[in-house]
């Protein structure tokens, strides 16, 4: 009875493991290509550059009255730097 049972699982794993790999008639360059063909191109410019304290991670961004503040994750310091 345990063999059997074994049996109907292992079979069972082997049918979704085939049906699950289908090779579907559309290949993943064309879906990508489908699905980023409606993205627009945005055109930018970097005017300058501030300086960064690489000891640390930016872990957000924060406009506020026309200010960019960034915050670095920092757990020492609650302060933002402004950009």
């Amino acid at each position: 009875m345990l063999i059997k049972r074994k049996q109907i699982l292992i079979g069972a794993l082997t049918l979704s493991t085939v049906f699950s790999c289908r090779n579907n008639s559309k290949s993943i360059e064309t879906k990508v290509q489908e699905r980023t063909s409606n993205i627009p191109v945005i055109s930018y410019s970097v005017p300058r550059y501030f300086p960064h304290d690489t000891t640390l991670f930016t872990e957000g961004f924060l406009f506020h009255k026309g200010e960019l503040f960034e915050s670095t994750g920092s757990q020492l310091s609650e302060e933002y730097n402004t950009a």
